[in-house]
């Protein structure tokens, strides 16, 4: 193992205890909007305690080639470099060395051989540029900060150039994405080909220039990602006359259930110099190719057409693996060209150089050296420590001061919290006996009680109220329900509610109830009576994957009750949040204004102004309560058609009136409120310091085999000391005086696992259950810390800490919380600026984020500003990995590491060198993305996994089987997982670091099954390496988890057998146990230092879960017994 403190993470913070700042409010106006732009910031230039990249490679991966005129030289790229090199081989010469951490690519050279057309993105964004043949005088065709561009193609004639050209503007909105043809003198360009033509790409001018060959895309539309078949026709090749505009099919085809008609496919057209022959790539379907003893198909030819009969043959087979059914890749095959009299073609393959003689099929090798030399960024990231016996909540939720604003209320790991303002310490409301979960405290009028609901899992919630000083809770509804949100009616005679539409009662969870409820229910008790009904908030088409709070009610001028509605697109209107008011009756419903992205929002009580929430911001703005006429009010914070002003800057969620004049909300643990009168916000720190749930005493686990995880230690018959929630001795112990032993004979222990892209929390919306379905199963499969990077905060944050307090059973919980998106939303700004980018890293540091998740920023300033800010302040940066050469640039530009796999593969010497220098964190996912099939379904297809035992005790049926049952049938040689797993090994051996990252695809058994397939090219021991240190040093973490170390966390698992001798042992769980306490595995239930049941669970519907048989004579039998559910099978997975 190897041990490094070139970055770790600070955890914990202090707080400063109070700030009475008088912080300004700031009214927004067309000039903030763009602050900041690429100009002013030199895209090019490293930052932070540079690092040198430099060695010298043989190998090159997914270089694009290009031949001069003159046959003597040829041009290519490496590693977002373009190099000149002679054909005969040798040396080659960096033409774009100057460019600091630009990425250059896809070289393309003029007809007349003077210039080299590329694409680079040292103005921002990748663009097309041209240089000089030796690399001098580099300048833009274009520069958009909008518009991509890929594949530059000359005319014949040497005067234009045609790019595949997409948008980046999130939403649409941008340039129609296809082939665009510029003047080599620049201009907007020509758009020859638009989104007609789904996926137009690799455009090759005929040689009289008359006509353009392209491919496009015959996916058909609803086909899952991962199920496209290029075989099947999904790719095909087509000829626009650029003259007349007619386009025709080269190739054509599509299989269809009633029609066997495929053409096989077809990508990368390039015509030959005197335009008889067409070259373009197509896959042999029961070919493979193998590297390093791993298999892969289809695999892929290059094929020649005659133009003139129509013949077709195969002219070199194999080339590199295309990437025609893959994710996030530049091109679906690296570049490649005939030479001038059209004997042969230049084409990059298996790491090398190749030529092809077109009459002989020959194929000769290119040798070459290229010196790759980089200064590249800082990288993020900083020390971090875990606290022993304490933490600080973070994430408070439902503040509320009283009417005095003397004391605030609010939500923390499940519990109702008062606290004396400005400085009192905060104490628990309700009876250390009361055991339903608590939410949504409400202040009455006189202040001398408070309304909250509650939630008891399978039981529901009811709706309470408790004296304002403690006492007993008073249970105001007889029948149970989805209760959130409560609201005192202003002269304190009752009690609004939101109240969903019984999800909860047939297995399902808050967050997928179709519609709810505004109830209303006298303060006194009584059965809630509806008011009306509001739609569920609209998620954008993702409405399984919620990041919306549930809708919520305010009372606001005349007795009206006054809510935001988020609605999606209808008759010709936007989506967006309307303002809506109605009598408590329900009747006289009125829209005030419409928002874009909002969906929290409260009117002052006399309707003089309105507080709403967007981008996790609070903005406030004068409400026209009296009406716009006819036309509803679009209200733009950036437009002005109202003023809007922002009220927070880092943060500001829960807006709320005190009163008319005071405007509240929360950040973090932070408490606002904000004066109307003077236009100042102030600062109030929440400081609540709770315990940790960890073991006190001591436990040993004897005579076990101890993979420990250092340096590849294996100890035979050996113990275990745990004490305190530490490993106290590890190896040779005593077991004297030692408060519980565990007889491990035949026994294997490992570190628990670090999953580090594990997306489970979404099954639920801001409403959190005691237990936890998406937490336990993670334990229970012995995944002891997560790292969910890419979640609503709400969700993530106060799961995490219910974790920490022992009041939720589950793994360790660390997250970035919401992704760094580009555009404006709901809950994203776009990062106009170093200081908004800024902004935006303090806001999700201050929640609790330990690392930042820039979520594919189009330009690489936004990039690197969300990366400067986060290194300075000690947060590590992952991303949503793209191509290589995007890849490159986030390394370059500081990230930590990115998720999902880099489709290319295989992967060769120089990116396994790169990569391995830099340090980067590689975490593939290997389950989803990738260049073919999502390896997820591997697993489906080889058994039965939706009747596991274990899976479906600890995951609900509908999550579990619909995604198992049914199963695509594919040969083994079509997942890519081998081959992804041997590039990360490379990378791992140069340097750099790997994680397992399930990606929510199965929860907890999916961390198993990254573990497998990394193993596939690392080994039994490389795949627990990665599956637990790896993801601790990814954390910055090393010295606290991942290894079994005295000193270190007691995260660990004991195995019923050997993984080295078959990986898929580490799925063979008897005990798993965290922070010391031991857990049986497959019940979950506690076995030290206390013996407590996990308890009922209440997600499993045994109806659903039938496997028997019934005859259709059924209701005609006397005897109707038939044996009754049962269960899958159990034991070890297959």
């Amino acid at each position: 193992m190897r041990h490094s403190a070139f970055y770790t993470l600070s955890i914990y913070l202090p707080l400063v205890f109070i700030l009475s700042l008088g912080i300004p409010t700031h009214e927004i106006s067309a000039q903030d909007t763009n602050p900041g732009s690429s100009n002013e910031w030199d895209v090019t230039a490293p930052r932070g305690e540079t690092r040198e990249i430099e060695f010298t490679t043989s190998e090159g991966t997914w270089m694009s080639v290009d031949i001069f005129p003159d046959g003597a030289s040829l041009v290519f790229d490496l590693l977002g470099h373009i190099y000149r090199l002679p054909t005969s081989g040798g040396e080659a010469k960096s033409l774009t060395q100057n460019s600091g951490v630009a990425v250059n690519l896809h070289p393309s050279i003029s007809p007349d051989g003077s210039t080299i057309a590329f694409i680079s993105d040292r103005g921002g964004q990748t663009n097309l540029w041209l240089m000089d043949s030796d690399g001098s005088n580099p300048r833009p065709v274009f520069e958009s900060q909008i518009d991509r561009a890929w594949e530059p193609a000359w005319s014949p004639d040497g005067r234009f150039i045609v790019v595949r050209r997409a948008s980046t503007k999130r939403g649409g909105g941008g340039s129609d994405p296809g082939l665009w043809m510029y003047s080599r003198d620049g201009g907007e360009g020509i758009q020859l080909i638009g989104s007609t033509y789904s996926g137009a790409a690799w455009p090759s001018f005929s040689p009289n220039g008359e006509s353009l060959f392209f491919q496009i895309s015959m996916t058909p539309p609803g086909t899952w990602s991962g199920r496209a078949d290029v075989t099947q026709g999904h790719k095909q090749i087509r000829r626009l006359d650029l003259e007349s505009g007619r386009v025709d099919e080269i190739t054509s085809g599509v299989a269809v259930q009633q029609g066997q008609t495929s053409s096989g496919g077809a990508i990368a057209p390039e015509i030959s110099p005197n335009g008889r022959w067409l070259a373009f790539a197509r896959r042999i379907p029961d070919g493979t190719i193998s590297h390093k003893g791993r298999k892969f198909g289809p695999r892929t030819a290059l094929w020649l057409r005659d133009l003139h009969t129509g013949a077709e043959r195969v002219v070199m087979d194999p080339v590199e693996v295309d990437m025609a059914e893959g994710m996030k890749a530049s091109r679906d095959l690296p570049g490649y060209s005939w030479d001038a009299d059209g004997s042969s073609i230049i084409i990059a393959q298996g790491g090398k150089i190749r030529r092809v003689n077109i009459a002989s099929g020959e194929v000769t090798t290119i040798p070459f050296t290229a010196r790759v030399q980089r200064t590249i960024s800082e990288m993020a990231g900083r020390p971090g420590t875990l606290a022993e016996n304490t933490f600080m909540v973070k994430f408070p939720r439902w503040t509320t001061s009283s009417p005095d604003g003397q004391h605030l209320a609010f939500q923390a790991v499940g519990r109702i919290w008062i606290m004396d303002l400005p400085t009192g310490t905060p104490r628990r409301l309700t009876p250390e006996n009361f055991e339903p979960f608590e939410m949504s405290p409400a202040w009455s009028p006189d202040g001398r009680s408070i309304a909250f609901t509650s939630w008891a899992d399978a039981d529901q919630g009811h709706i309470w109220r408790i004296p304002a000083n403690g006492g007993t809770p008073q249970q105001l509804t007889s029948t149970p329900g989805d209760y959130v949100n409560t609201v005192w009616s202003p002269d304190g005679g009752s009690i609004v509610v939101t109240r969903g539409s019984g999800a909860t009662v047939h297995g399902r969870t808050v967050a997928n109830n179709q519609t709810y409820d505004f109830a209303r229910i006298q303060a006194a008790g009584g059965d809630p009576e509806r008011i009306t009904m509001v739609a569920r908030p609209w998620g954008g088409g993702r409405p399984l994957m919620p990041r919306r709070p549930l809708p919520q009610a305010w009372f606001g001028p005349d007795s009206r009750l006054f809510y935001p509605e988020t609605v999606g697109p209808r008759d010709g209107d936007p989506a967006g949040t309307e303002i809506v008011s109605i009598n408590l009756d329900g009747s006289d419903h009125r829209v005030h204004v419409m928002l874009p992205h909002a969906d929290e929002a409260a009117v002052s009580p006399d309707g003089q102004w309105l507080a709403f929430q967007e981008g996790d911001n609070v903005y406030k703005m004068p409400l026209p309560y009296g009406g716009t006429g006819s036309k509803t009010a679009l209200i733009d914070r950036h437009k002005g058609q109202l003023p809007v002003t922002q009220v927070s800057f880092e943060g500001g969620i829960h807006p709320r009136w005190r009163n008319s004049a005071t405007l509240e909300f929360v950040s973090g643990p932070r408490y606002y409120k904000h004066s109307i009168d003077t236009n100042t916000t102030e600062e109030i720190p929440i400081r609540l310091e709770l315990p940790r749930h960890i073991a006190e005493g001591s436990v040993a686990f004897t005579d076990a085999r101890i993979i420990t995880v250092e340096d590849g230690e294996v100890i035979e018959d050996g113990t275990v000391i745990v004490r305190n929630g530490r490993l106290d001795c590890v190896g040779a112990c005593s077991t004297d005086g030692i408060d519980r032993v565990f007889d491990a004979s035949g026994k294997t222990i490992i570190p628990g696992l670090i999953d580090m892209h594990a997306h489970h929390h979404r099954d639920h919306e801001g409403v959190l259950p005691k237990k936890n379905w998406e937490s336990a199963v993670y334990l229970a499969y012995g995944v002891t810390t997560t790292l969910d990077n890419s979640q609503w905060s709400s969700n993530v944050f106060p799961a995490a800490e219910l974790v920490e307090s022992g009041a939720v059973i589950g793994p360790r919980m660390y997250s970035t919380g919401d992704p760094i998106y580009s555009g404006d939303g709901s809950r994203q700004n776009e990062i106009s600026s170093y200081e908004l980018a800024d902004q935006n890293v303090a806001r999700l540091m201050s929640w609790g984020a330990v690392s930042i998740k820039e979520y594919m920023q189009p330009r690489r300033a936004q990039r690197q500003w969300v990366t400067d800010a986060a290194r300075k302040r000690g947060l590590m940066v992952t991303a949503e990995g793209g191509d290589l050469e995007y890849n490159l640039g986030m390394i370059m530009d500081g990230h930590t590491g990115w998720e999902h796999p880099m489709p290319y593969m295989p992967l060769y010497e120089d990116a396994a060198k790169f990569f391995g220098q830099a340090e980067a964190v590689y975490s593939p996912t290997f389950l989803v993305g990738g260049s073919s099939a999502w390896n997820e379904e591997y697993f489906y297809q080889t058994y039965e996994v939706w009747k596991d035992e274990k899976l479906r005790r600890f995951t609900p049926w509908r999550v579990l089987i619909p995604q198992t049952r049914r199963r695509m049938l594919r040969p083994e040689t079509d997942y890519s997982y081998p081959l992804l797993a041997l590039g990360l090994g490379d990378i791992v051996e140069h340097g750099g670091w790997g994680a397992i990252g399930s990606h929510g695809q199965l929860h907890g058994l999916g961390s198993h099954y990254e573990v497998w397939m990394v193993a596939a090219g690392m080994g039994e021991m490389g795949a627990i390496e990665v599956g637990t240190i790896h993801g601790a040093h990814f954390l910055g973490l090393e010295h606290e988890l991942g290894s079994i170390t005295e000193g270190k966390i007691a995260d660990l698992l004991v195995l019923n057998s050997n993984p080295l001798n078959d990986i898929r042992n580490t799925a063979d769980i008897q005990l798993v146990i965290k922070n010391g306490i031991v857990y049986d595995a497959d019940t979950l239930d506690e076995q030290w230092p206390n013996q407590t049941p996990f308890g009922d669970y209440y997600w499993v519907d045994e109806d659903a879960l039938q496997t028997d048989n019934r005859p259709t004579d059924y209701w005609d039998r006397t005897d109707r017994t038939t044996p009754g559910p049962t269960k899958g099978k159990s034991g070890r997975t297959p």
